[in-house]
């Protein structure tokens, strides 16, 4: 099943990954106008093309959409591993705590079977 679920996934990640990336060489070879950029605070004006333009905010964009993602996972990751490490260690303390419990348990004299709760003098 699980191997049915990758390539299910696989498909569906194709199936979209195929459309945009025509779509962005579409745009790319049909946009090679120059155009002038002029970035405020530094002097100068750049003639680049537009799809070039287009393509480089992509790219930042991913990059920065990655770094956000990395740093929401890395504290998500950071948690689990914190509790991995306490789980472990409850485990181990719970074993050494039921070994303890058998020591003790076979240190004590056997009590009786029968109990007897009610007082048989009152009778």
């Amino acid at each position: 099943m699980r191997y049915v679920n990758n390539w299910v996934l696989t498909l569906i990640y194709f199936c979209i990954k195929l459309p945009i990336t025509a779509a962005v060489i579409l745009f790319a070879v049909s946009n090679w106008k120059s155009i002038s950029l002029k970035l405020w605070p530094l002097p100068g004006v750049l003639d680049i093309p537009m799809s070039l333009v287009f393509v480089l905010a992509l790219v930042i964009g991913f990059i920065v959409g990655a770094v956000i993602a990395w740093s929401w996972g890395f504290n998500h990751n950071m948690r689990a591993n914190r509790a991995e490490k306490r789980l472990k260690t409850l485990e181990s303390e719970l074993t050494f705590m039921r070994v303890r419990e058998e020591e003790i348990r076979t240190q004590l004299p056997k009590a009786s079977k029968s109990f007897n709760f009610i007082d048989k003098q009152i009778s």
